[in-house]
């Protein structure tokens, strides 16, 4: 699976004759936007689909657009979320890769839903899944539209663009993932599918700008994917990993989250957090926790951070043993094993760890 086979799954190759081209029920969203009238709102939802990803974007003007969809077993769940959002039509589906983790909830998308155009890299693969979903959207009268660097998205009100892929084979069926690039008014988001570090060096070689402002890493927080010259290169603010609870690849990998901190890039989790929702005015980003499938309907979302948009993400690094937390760039942090993630100075004191007296946090 694409966010998580082991062991890997070589990709086929193209094959023209099988790939048509063309030139969780949870709570509904938030009430809670960024200072403007709704035309004016960018609304990112990250669907929390346990291993897998699905990510709805809710364009200003009223176009809506689904990139990936999560397992096949997600396909009821993510129906009725989109239901719940007040989604009668979508513009367009990604398909970022093959993996079944990415695209086994769009088959009942695809059956459910009008959707005008279908995007997916040129790559096939053998499985029930992939199949399904060529049939499903044979069935619709679809046709597949090529997913690769340059292809750009006609939407009325954003700037979507596929930035990779950028070679026409890899060994990884991840690296075929499409990549997408939103721009909206001054902020920028970047969405890797399950891309790694060959895809991620082939944009860097490219040139182009990939400063986003929310980057949603690449094969589930994988320390294959996320290499630091990349983070570095897009410096996020807010860094989405899609994973599950506890799950067995042990996404998301420690150094991963290490160059993350090093970044200052403000982490949110579905696997902790449940799905999250980001809204955009196109000059500020505000960021909400819907909380996991299980929490209680009707609960206000909780806001990720109080920190103003632009500065360094806020967050903290306890101390496992000595219950001690520090700021991340503390020369005395603890070793990486004892090491846990505090995203405020006052959960960190609600737990009972201490101020460290070298860095004061």
């Amino acid at each position: 699976m694409g966010g998580c086979a082991a062991p890997r799954e070589e990709a086929s190759p193209p094959a023209h004759n099988e790939l048509p081209v063309q030139s969780k029920a949870v709570s509904p969203a938030p009430k809670a936007e960024p200072a403007g009238s709704s035309e004016d709102i960018l609304k990112l939802h990250f669907i929390d689909v346990g291993q897998g990803d699905a990510i709805l974007l809710q364009c200003p003007g009223g176009e809506n657009i689904l990139v990936d969809g999560g397992d096949k077993v997600q396909g009821e769940a993510l129906c009725a979320y989109l239901q719940e959002c007040g989604i009668q039509e979508l513009a367009a589906i990604v398909g970022t890769h093959p993996h079944a983790d990415h695209i086994g909830g769009l088959i009942k998308v695809v059956q459910e839903f009008p959707v005008k155009a279908v995007y997916m890299p040129r790559v096939t693969h053998s499985s029930d899944t992939f199949r399904d979903l060529l049939l499903a959207i044979k069935n619709k009268g679809l046709k597949i539209s090529t997913a690769k660097a340059g292809v750009e998205l006609p939407l009325q009100a954003i700037k979507a663009r596929f930035i990779a892929p950028r070679a026409d084979h890899y060994e990884d069926l991840n690296n075929y993932s499409a990549v997408l690039k939103i721009d909206y008014g001054a902020k920028s988001f970047l969405f890797m599918g399950d891309a790694e570090k060959e895809s991620e060096e082939q944009i860097l070689s490219s040139g182009l700008n990939i400063r986003a402002d929310v980057l949603k890493l690449g094969h589930h927080g994988s320390a294959s994917s996320s290499g630091e010259d990349f983070i570095k290169a897009v410096a996020p603010s807010w860094a989405v990993i899609m994973c599950a609870p506890n799950n067995d690849y042990g996404h998301p990998h420690r150094e991963t989250l290490q160059v993350l901190g090093k970044y200052g890039a403000e982490l949110l989790r579905t696997d902790e957090d449940g799905t999250l929702i980001i809204t955009s005015n196109g000059q500020k980003i505000e960021a909400y926790k819907k909380g996991k499938k299980e929490a209680s309907a009707g609960l206000s979302p909780v806001p990720v951070s109080t920190a103003v948009q632009g500065e360094e993400g806020v967050f903290y690094i306890g101390n496992l043993k000595s219950r001690v937390f520090h700021r991340p760039d503390c020369p005395n942090l603890p070793a990486a094993k004892n090491q846990i993630r505090l995203p405020s100075r006052e959960e960190a004191l609600e737990k009972g760890y201490r101020p460290c007296k070298n860095c004061q946090p």
